[in-house]
């Protein structure tokens, strides 16, 4: 930078190459200055991109996840976090087991995910009984399939899962209206 704060005093044939490091200079840093606005602008596109993506998947009301093939939730929404009581962060980055009750069916939705991972179908689960954190039962509708691999990251399982327990004690309430005599 000295040296081209410098040739300003050069008064014969290089004056012109003193212009031309002068430009070349200003044009360098106006580069960099350029490449780290495209830089912010991409970052910042990226957050606005990647916060929209949170704010559509918190709006679904039903249970939207993905996990890895140890079970470890790397995607949740909020009914999700909701459902055992916890926020968004307080779930991703935890293992299955960590927070649901059920062991035992922690194991088998476990084995579903190993087993979507390794043949790529999809498993529907048209309903199933677990357990929130309130210790409510809740009747579940879930479908299951692989999420493929990008950008490094192996492959997940993603879940789209409906609470269906109003469904089913309605179901439950007019199998049952149908077992009683009526009386007249």
């Amino acid at each position: 930078i000295w040296l081209l704060a410098s040739v300003d005093t050069i008064h014969d044939q290089g004056f012109h190459i003193a212009v031309l490091l002068k430009w070349f200079a200003w044009s360098l840093s106006t580069t960099g200055l350029g490449i780290d606005l495209i830089n912010t602008f991409h970052s910042v596109g990226l957050n606005e991109e990647k916060q929209f993506l949170r704010t559509v998947i918190d709006s679904i009301p039903h249970f939207v996840f993905a996990r890895d093939e140890e079970g470890r939730f790397t995607l949740v929404n909020k009914a999700v976090a909701d459902f055992y009581n916890k926020d968004v962060d307080k779930v991703e980055g935890r293992f299955l087991q960590e927070i649901h009750s059920d062991l035992d069916q922690c194991r088998v939705w476990t084995a579903e995910d190993r087993e979507i991972l390794k043949t790529g179908k999809m498993i529907a689960i048209p309903e199933a009984l677990t357990v929130s954190a309130e210790g409510k039962g809740v009747w579940i509708n879930a479908i299951k399939k692989i999420l493929p691999p990008s950008r490094g990251r192996q492959p997940q399982v993603l879940g789209v899962t409906i609470d269906i327990t109003r469904q089913k004690a309605a179901e439950l309430a007019q199998m049952a209206s149908k077992d009683k005599p009526v009386t007249i």
